[in-house]
């Protein structure tokens, strides 16, 4: 016999050795299962809130598509009323330029009743912002106030909607 020992203590001794290392191994292992199981459940943790994410999303696009015809509807009575306030600004134009000509032939006719020698006449241009500007004789020009333009405005509204031309 080769040492102190028995030949089959020696082995067992040895198999003692390996299992050892084995159950090693095994802790090992299982420290790394139960790191993969932690893992797992993270996993699931985030596709639980991805898919989550994907219903509110879905959601979200149904009702952009619910909505979108109610957009496109707006945006075509925006166009028609703008169309239609364009139409009226021009009518009201035309009267306010119908009621300039009738105000010139007035002072034609009243400067050949009582011809006054320095008697300033009137001539309105276009609105110009807050403002109109009034040409009156000799060449000067004077800047309405938007209260007066908004009179003169308002008197060219009652004059289309009386029904004269």
């Amino acid at each position: 016999m080769n040492g102190k020992r028995p030949f089959e203590e020696r082995v067992l001794a040895r198999f003692d050795i390996v299992f050892e290392r084995f159950d090693v191994v095994f802790a090992r292992f299982d420290t790394v299962d139960s790191a993969i199981h932690g893992l797992h459940s993270r996993i699931q943790a985030l596709e639980s809130r991805a898919d989550d994410t994907n219903l509110r999303l879905e959601k979200l696009e149904i009702r952009a598509y619910d909505t979108k015809p109610i957009w496109e509807q707006a945006l075509k009575e925006i166009v028609a009323t703008r169309r239609d306030l364009s139409k009226r600004l021009d009518r009201i134009e035309a009267v306010v330029y119908e009621t300039r000509s009738d105000l010139r032939d007035v002072e034609d006719r009243l400067d050949k009743i009582e011809p006054k020698p320095h008697r300033k006449t009137t001539t309105f241009l276009p609105i110009v912002g807050a403002h109109s500007v009034a040409a009156l004789g000799e060449g000067s020009l004077k800047i309405m106030s938007e209260r007066q333009s908004i009179f003169h405005i308002s008197f060219a509204i009652f004059h289309l909607s009386s029904g004269r031309k």
